[in-house]
């Protein structure tokens, strides 16, 4: 198996944009969720606003298994979970993020270089605590220990 192409599991429970809407620039509508089963279309009128959850998305037991809560990330391999349109952590489609491919080549050579530099890392800060807004970030900061490398 190809781990290239796995999802960052951290980015499922933490997506970047955690909150989003889109604007209708015409009738549509959306296959799925209206009705009482939440199969049938619903219906989007031209000037719309629609609101939606990444957040809340990403904790669905319906895609994710009764421990969506959880970070497990050997859901992605071990229960080969393909969550397709429910994975959005960069948003989807033509109006995906322009900056995913960046973020995360950022955020890799970050974490490669802490790992060259320094020989232990150890958490110090208390329990995580969301801080949601436009970006969703950690309310507290991020508060570490860092041991140099011998």
């Amino acid at each position: 198996m190809a781990f290239a192409n796995l999802p960052l599991p951290a980015l499922r429970l933490h997506p970047p944009v955690p909150i989003n809407m889109r604007f209708a620039e015409r009738d549509t509508t959306i296959p799925r969720g209206g009705g009482t089963d939440g199969n049938s279309p619903v219906f989007v009128a031209k000037g719309a606003v629609v609101h939606y959850s990444v957040w809340a998305m990403h904790r669905l037991p319906s895609i994710y298994g009764p421990d969506a809560e959880a970070f497990r990330p050997s859901r992605w391999l071990d229960d080969g979970l393909r969550p397709g349109w429910g994975y959005l952590p960069f948003n989807g489609g033509p109006r995906v993020c322009l900056g995913q491919q960046s973020a995360l080549i950022d955020a890799s050579y970050v974490v490669v270089r802490l790992v060259q530099h320094f020989g232990r890392i150890e958490a110090r800060g208390g329990v995580f605590r969301e801080s949601i807004a436009l970006t969703l970030s950690h309310a507290d900061g991020v508060k570490v220990a860092l041991w140099k490398r011998m």
